[in-house]
């Protein structure tokens, strides 16, 4: 009996001259010692020149029938050869299961299992954990608008002491430095505390819903601002400076603050701070209605050899030199 995963398809030898990379190429099958099944398209897209040029997209089959239509997985890994990674939607005699994440070829992080009534399971690296407190799931909702490959899925949890909102999100589109683009898989998880901050996860995932181990994002509700951490063991090993949440961010159009008659696209925080987009103005003071109103600081910093900066009141979105 087979104990590793075995190949059926091309294989394209690698070569620099011809920007050839070595592996798996075009359509293809993988065979698991488990007795899962994949059969899809192998990609060596050298334009990545990372671990997204060694994957394959197809129909990834479980031992059990279940299946995911659109999954991904890695080619490249010696220790984990053909492995499904993802955040994907499983289906059963054409009928959701669950939603599910994958690193490695093993559960990670959290799924959903449908019913009658949604159950909710963690997992690190195929290892069911146990929840520090009994979890019911409330609500969920899913957004699949952008492909069985990019599901954002938001679920509503209940403990016995408080709720909790998590967001899952499956890979994403990137662009290479050719101008072109190709699908990364992955997950990213939001978890939300009862305060409406967040910490968002990539690869590292939290265990009992705490930051566990490598980088995360911490987002602070009540200021706007978010930070990078690193975590080691369960502890808080590093923390980066706070900087303005772009996720925060409200997306508006003001009027120029300096010229009549135009207008800017701008990103308004709520503690006052106002980036003016495709410029190089930055407003922090007094704010209403999503522009400058009242006592405040306007810099210009072309972040060559240019840098002003105006003092003084503004008024409806404009600078008010003399009051």
């Amino acid at each position: 009996m087979a104990t590793h995963p075995i190949y059926h398809g091309q294989w394209q030898d690698g070569s620099t001259i011809l920007q050839k990379l070595d592996g798996p190429i075009g359509n293809g099958e993988v065979e698991y010692p488990n007795g899962d099944s994949f059969k899809g398209f192998f990609h060596l897209e050298w334009g990545s020149r990372s671990c997204e040029a060694y994957t394959a997209n197809g129909r990834y089959t479980f031992a059990d029938g279940a299946y995911i239509d659109e999954a991904w997985i890695k080619t490249g890994s010696k220790e984990y050869p053909f492995s499904l990674y993802g955040f994907y939607r499983i289906r059963q005699n054409d009928e959701t299961r669950s939603f599910t994440m994958f690193r490695n070829g093993y559960k990670v992080g959290f799924e959903l299992i449908l019913g009658e009534h949604p159950t909710f399971k963690m997992w690190d690296e195929g290892v069911e954990l146990t929840p520090d407190k009994a979890l019911e799931v409330l609500s969920y909702e899913l957004d699949d608008s952008k492909g069985e490959d990019e599901l954002r899925l938001t679920i509503i949890l209940k403990d016995a002491d408080s709720e909790r909102k998590l967001i899952i999100q499956g890979g994403d589109l990137r662009q290479n430095s050719y101008g072109s683009y190709y699908y990364s898989p992955g997950y990213r998880v939001f978890v939300f505390e009862p305060n409406g901050d967040s910490r968002e996860y990539g690869n590292n995932l939290p265990k009992n819903f705490q930051p566990y181990e490598g980088y995360i994002t911490l987002h602070d509700a009540a200021t706007g601002q978010c930070r990078y951490e690193v975590w080691e063991n369960g502890q808080l090993d590093k923390a980066y400076d706070w900087n303005w949440d772009k996720q925060a961010a409200r997306r508006v159009t003001l009027p120029h603050p300096l010229e009549e008659d135009k207008t800017l696209e701008a990103l308004v925080w709520n503690g006052g701070h106002i980036v003016y987009q495709s410029s190089y103005y930055t407003y922090e003071g007094e704010i209403a209605n999503d522009r400058p109103e009242g006592e405040g600081k306007l810099i210009y910093d072309d972040y060559d050899d240019d840098f002003h900066v105006y003092y003084g009141r503004f008024h409806d979105g404009r600078y008010c030199p003399c009051g």
